[in-house]
């Protein structure tokens, strides 16, 4: 790495460390605050909006199931519907919205 890539590397380290420790600090201004919990909500909604599409998709695809079940359907199938339902759970549940 040539001596200027190096120096920008570092002036970047440490430009990014400046701005960190002032966005993490109590000394930024009202509107930056206001941005900064409105940001959080948008997460939260966003968290919230993503376990509620992830379990309705189980759900479908636990009525789809039962529907295939019921009808005696290529056994695969039910199989892999519960495969399917499984994983959206997993999924969920790893990211900690489930």
């Amino acid at each position: 790495m040539s001596e200027a890539t190096e120096k920008c590397a570092h002036d970047d380290a440490q430009s990014r460390a400046k701005f960190e420790a002032w966005w993490n600090s109590d000394e930024i201004s009202s509107s930056v605050w206001w941005w900064r919990v409105k940001k959080v909500d948008a997460f939260d909604i966003w968290k919230t909006t993503r376990a509620a599409a992830l379990e309705e998709a189980a759900q479908l695809i636990d009525e789809e199931t039962e529907n295939a079940r019921h009808e005696r359907l290529y056994p695969g199938l039910v199989g892999t519907l519960e495969e399917c339902a499984d994983a959206i759970r997993a999924l969920a549940k790893s990211e900690g919205v489930g």
